[in-house]
């Protein structure tokens, strides 16, 4: 059984926005769901990724962000998709009544993370074809993610780039 509702999610980088979801049950009665999360977040000029790719001279990649500038990009788009697993769906419910997000879930991290990168000029064009440089920028991003997270980047001195679904509740439609 599947629907489709809308929801409103916070991000790993405590951004909230409004989402479609779709809701998946086993059968009517089961107690449990899987949510998939369809999202949608930038990361500006002023991003750090920007500026960590500019200063490495070393990198084969740096010229993937020298191209979008030079294209006039004034954002990387990421839409994202997440599934969520073992939600609960009373307490899913209960959110549309009494207001308060539910964080209890589990992020399936093999089937989630479905990504399609690309950016946003300044006269507000989204371009997020496939492309070979679409694609070389999803590997910007997902190596730029490893090497924070891996500390290869200081985390002081370097923003988050890949966001993930940690709260969600019900919105009234």
């Amino acid at each position: 059984m599947k629907e489709t509702r809308k929801i409103e999610i916070e991000l790993s980088n405590k951004t909230r926005q409004t989402a479609e979801c779709t809701i998946s049950k086993f059968c009517e009665e089961s107690p449990t769901a899987t949510v998939r999360v369809k999202y949608s977040y930038q990361l500006p000029i002023t991003h750090s990724i920007f500026e960590y790719y500019k200063n490495a001279h070393h990198d084969e990649y740096r010229h993937v962000i020298d191209e979008i500038l030079e294209r006039g990009a004034k954002a990387i788009i990421v839409n994202k998709s997440d599934i969520l697993t073992r939600v609960n769906v009373y307490a899913l419910e209960s959110t549309l009544t009494n207001g308060q997000f539910l964080s209890k879930f589990e992020l399936d991290l093999n089937d989630s993370n479905f990504m399609q990168v690309g950016y946003i000029t300044n006269d507000g064009i989204e371009h997020v074809e496939p492309t070979v440089l679409n694609a070389a920028l999803t590997y910007v991003i997902n190596r730029y993610a490893l090497s924070v997270y891996n500390d290869i980047i200081p985390m002081s001195r370097f923003e988050q780039s890949d966001y993930y679904t940690r709260k969600i509740r019900l919105v009234k439609e």
